[in-house]
């Protein structure tokens, strides 16, 4: 199986999306930097080098606490990466290679203006001469005109090879240079 980047479903894979990349680079770094300070310090506390003050040691446990945070979602990433993926390796046992046009489909005037964009994404193919066409769903919506996260809007082009699972339904986008 080639690598997977992303399903008409679930989406994009944070670990394949260019911001789910720069976050959990972002976090793990800021996570380790955090513990290698707070070490430092606590050393240096231990060793009568810095005196313990109230506003210091509150200080190191808010920034560690920010960091901790950072370093858990990361993980929840990682382990939803991890569910995903072996989601869409049940669905391998029919898959067929082939190549789709994915086009955006998204009604922008109906779209909500928030921080996180929605758009909808048209995937038409043929397999053994039968056209397909598939739309992308946005779980938990009810409102029609959402489709998936808007970072899935570079998928739209012609010639995307995806696998499709006819005893699933599904579609699977994979990586193509």
């Amino acid at each position: 199986m080639k690598k997977v980047i992303a399903s008409l479903k679930y989406g994009y894979l944070a670990r394949e999306s260019f911001g789910g990349k720069i976050y959990l680079i972002f976090a793990i770094t800021f996570f380790s930097l955090i513990f290698i300070f707070t070490v430092s310090i606590m050393g240096c506390i231990i060793g009568g080098v810095v005196e313990a003050e109230d506003g210091l040691i509150g200080a190191i446990v808010g920034i560690d606490i920010i960091a901790i945070a950072f370093f858990v979602v990361a993980v929840c990433l990682l382990v939803y990466d991890k569910k995903v993926l072996r989601k869409i390796e049940s669905w391998q046992d029919d898959f067929v290679e082939t190549t789709a046009t994915v086009t955006d489909e998204s009604i922008t005037e109906f779209m909500l203006r928030t921080c996180i964009t929605y758009v909808k994404l048209k995937v038409e193919f043929k397999i053994d001469g039968k056209k397909y066409s598939k739309s992308s769903t946005f779980k938990n919506h009810k409102l029609p005109w959402l489709g998936c996260y808007g970072s899935m809007i570079s998928l739209a082009a012609s010639n995307v090879p995806i696998y499709y699972s006819k005893k699933y339904d599904q579609v699977v986008f994979i990586k193509w240079n």
